[in-house]
């Protein structure tokens, strides 16, 4: 139906990434809960999780689409590549990382770009990337601090960029909290074109789940 209407979570962490809990046993039973129709797994420097939980949620004849993606640790700060294909390596410039990522025809979206809290937040260094004309995520659910979000918006709103808005899920509790609703898609092309019309439903998570990340990161590090 062309003007249906998706629910799509953005910016998810599976327990591949170290800071993250979420098992795809739990992802399942959430996204179901919740009728989310596009799941966009972006863990830290890898896709392997995001292609593992497409498959169990296959498997699992769930109604749920998996997008893969990767949030990746740059010289200049963190960028999401989303509708991968493949892994994009770490430790590239902010430029180069983008131009990787336009290779596979994804999406780049820049991750709270603002949060002084987060020592990988590209922040100053987003200007290095302004030519490529990359989303601007303007709520995460996990920045303390809410002007940040806001400096984030009207950042956006200066530079006429594209926006989302991203749940930064690494707990169940987290999942489901902040999502998009926006016409369905087709693609990578399609979806920044229906993103412009989306409605976006955000909640801040628990501050205290930053701190349960680390506890879990700082686990998962001596095991």
């Amino acid at each position: 139906m062309k003007n249906k209407k998706v629910r799509v979570e953005f910016h998810v962490h599976t327990a591949t990434s170290a800071c993250s809990c979420l098992t795809n046993e739990q992802i399942l039973e959430k996204t179901k809960k919740n009728k989310t129709d596009y799941l966009i797994i972006t863990d830290h420097n890898s896709i392997e999780g995001a292609l593992r939980c497409r498959d169990f949620l296959e498997k699992s004849e769930s109604k749920t689409k998996v997008i893969i993606g990767e949030e990746v640790a740059t010289q200049d700060g963190e960028i999401i590549g989303f509708f991968l294909q493949n892994k994009i390596q770490k430790g590239m410039s902010a430029k180069e990382t983008v131009e990787e990522i336009l290779k596979q025809k994804g999406l780049v979206a820049i991750p709270h770009p603002f949060d002084r809290l987060r020592h990988k937040a590209i922040n100053k260094n987003i200007e290095k990337v302004l030519e490529f004309r990359p989303l601007i995520e303007i709520f995460n659910a996990r920045v303390i601090f809410p002007w940040e979000n806001e400096k984030a918006k009207q950042f956006s709103e200066k530079h006429n960029l594209p926006v989302l808005v991203g749940s930064d899920a690494h707990l169940e509790s987290e999942l489901g909290n902040t999502f998009m609703e926006m016409e369905d898609f087709s693609g990578p092309r399609d979806f920044l074109e229906k993103i412009k019309k989306a409605d976006f439903h955000t909640k801040r998570n628990f501050p205290l789940n930053i701190v349960k990340s680390l506890i879990h990161k700082m686990t998962a590090s001596k095991n």
